[in-house]
């Protein structure tokens, strides 16, 4: 399995607050501020946790709390969606709870949540913001997997908060685009 790590920033100190100043972009359509606000991992998530896991052929994944794979843009800066409007409606903003758990079962990247340009907040791990896919039509698909749509490519996000590149099992490469 191929996986690119995600640029994180240190933790300092057991379940403290992470602060990170998102870069604005002139051209950028989704956020501007970025806030990590847990630290997910070890034991003790509530059942009402954003996010869980899920082992797919693509390895151990995060869903949300519907059981929805969770994607990140490649076009997305860290701290910053670039991912709204008609891109927003075929990869839905994962919503961030107003209090994000200190810890999520098998979760072992940090959860946080940026502030979009619609006021907004939307769930990121290791600071990169996270969406569904329309095309994943049951809990447990990664239709959208290496997938060029939107201006980018979208990949799934394992359960450290780095974007997973194999391509699913019998998809074709790629997965085309409009």
């Amino acid at each position: 399995m191929t996986i690119l790590r995600a640029t994180a920033l240190p933790v300092i100190g057991l379940g403290a607050a992470l602060l990170a100043a998102a870069a604005a972009c002139g051209s950028s359509t989704g956020s501007s501020a970025a806030t990590p606000r847990a630290t997910a991992g070890g034991a003790g998530g509530a059942s009402t946790a954003p996010v869980q896991t899920r082992q797919l052929p693509l390895g151990t994944v995060l869903t949300d709390a519907q059981g929805r794979t969770l994607y990140t843009f490649a076009a997305d800066a860290p701290g910053v969606s670039h991912c709204s409007g008609a891109c927003a409606a075929v990869w839905p903003v994962v919503p961030a709870p107003g209090t994000l758990p200190t810890a999520v079962p098998g979760v072992t990247g940090t959860l946080g949540a940026i502030t979009r340009t619609d006021g907004s907040q939307q769930l990121t791990i290791d600071n990169q913001p996270v969406y569904t896919f329309v095309g994943d039509k049951a809990p447990g698909q990664a239709n959208g997997q290496d997938k060029y749509l939107n201006g980018g490519l979208w990949y799934v996000v394992d359960t450290a908060g780095r974007t997973i590149t194999d391509e699913v099992t019998g998809a074709p490469a790629g997965g085309g685009g409009y």
